[in-house]
């Protein structure tokens, strides 16, 4: 492959020079070198141009502001920054860049950079003929892949590149941009927040259009919000699970999947502000309908489909001293005292470490007579007390 390029550069010396290099690389053809940026757009506007080695100091039009110009002329082409300074290449390389290159450029530095825009485009070229889908993980291992078997995450710019998708996922609505900026950057000034929006964006759309995933965020009239057609989500199967586990309670099927999907935790390691709420919202959720498919089990006599749910609503929160007593009952109800005296057990152990206290003496009375390793157990009164949540 032939990348037809050019370079725009206010400095002729510096220009020569870089002609100079490409020549020895034999898979660019300089079409033409610029020193002003007029000059240079009017000839983007009329010819084919692969890719455009840009200075980012210009005196007439700053290299950033340039290159939005020719990615509004042309938004297939590649611009690759040249400067003297790396904070305005990582600045550039984060709005517009396909790449930078620090000068003094060398040959290498040249082929190093085409070499990564050809795997880029082969990369593109596969994905092009392929419908492909986003998929967003919010439990267990976070992360953005566009094939979920691979477990290959896209490995975004910034990690608001991530952030941003989770959060639209998350709404599952249209989003202001103000509701955005408040909630993803609440510390900074508005205008920042505001530019640092638009370059996340940019940055999105710059890596999922490899994967001709570009339309993944959908923005009309200062809203933005995901695209569902193009995006798969763990979080919107887990909704799903509640909503039907809510209209059927007895689908002990869909209440697993339900279950084992929460236990994975909700964006782990993730130090997001925004999602507390979320977080809070679906542990009262999930209790919530654990303990009415509960009450539903036992109006039927189901005593040990009675014994699993309470086995989960203890997995998910080890403080609820009402599901111990009531699992405890249940058991000794089965005749699993094996079972009742080992939850005794971590019953009396979870009240002495969170709360310095112990089990009712009822508890101990109700078990008295078993003989399956209760006996180490001494009887003491304890005043009950209720643990939310």
């Amino acid at each position: 492959m032939t990348y037809r390029a050019i370079a725009i550069d206010d400095e002729l010396a510096s220009l020569n020079r870089f002609s100079r290099l490409i020549e020895n690389e034999k898979r660019i053809e300089l079409l033409d070198s610029f020193t002003v940026s007029g000059d240079a757009l009017g000839f983007i506007e009329n010819n084919s141009v692969d890719l455009i080695f840009l200075d980012i100091e210009m005196p007439d039009m700053n290299g950033i502001e340039l290159a939005e110009k020719i990615l509004s002329i042309n938004p297939e082409v590649e611009i690759i920054f040249i400067t003297a300074h790396e904070s305005f290449a990582l600045q550039a390389f984060h709005v517009y860049a396909s790449g930078y290159l620090l000068k003094p450029v060398t040959c290498e530095d040249i082929s190093n950079i085409i070499n990564i825009s050809i795997k880029r485009k082969n990369k593109k070229q596969l994905n092009e003929d392929v419908d492909n889908m986003l998929y967003v993980n919010s439990f267990g291992s976070v992360g953005c892949y566009v094939q979920r078997e691979t477990q290959e995450g896209i490995k975004w710019r910034t990690s608001k590149c991530e952030e941003l998708i989770i959060y639209l996922v998350e709404q599952n609505k249209a989003v202001s941009r103000e509701k955005l900026i408040e909630d993803l950057w609440p510390d900074m000034s508005y205008d920042h927040a505001a530019k640092n929006l638009h370059v996340t964006c940019y940055n999105i759309r710059s890596e999922l259009k490899l994967y001709n995933l570009e339309d993944v965020i959908v923005k009309r009239y200062g809203v933005y919000e995901i695209n569902k057609n193009k995006v798969i989500s763990d979080y919107w199967e887990f909704i799903d699970a509640l909503n039907q586990t809510k209209g059927n309670k007895m689908d002990f099927e869909n209440i697993d999947l339900l279950i084992k999907k929460y236990q994975l935790g909700y964006l782990n390691n993730k130090y997001y502000e925004w999602c507390n709420f979320v977080k809070e919202w679906m542990d009262i959720e999930v209790e919530k309908i654990l303990y009415s498919i509960l009450e539903s089990c036992n109006n039927d006599n189901n005593f040990e489909k009675a014994i699993d749910i309470l086995l989960k609503i203890i997995s998910i929160n080890d403080c609820d001293d009402n599901a111990y007593e009531q699992l405890i009952q249940m058991c000794m109800v089965t005749g699993n005292k094996r079972l009742a005296v080992r939850m005794l057990k971590n019953y009396k152990q979870m009240l002495g470490k969170e709360f310095c206290t112990k089990p009712p003496k009822w508890i101990f009375e109700l078990l008295k007579n078993c003989d399956e390793g209760y006996g180490d157990f001494a009887v003491r009164s304890s005043k009950k007390r209720r643990v939310s949540k």
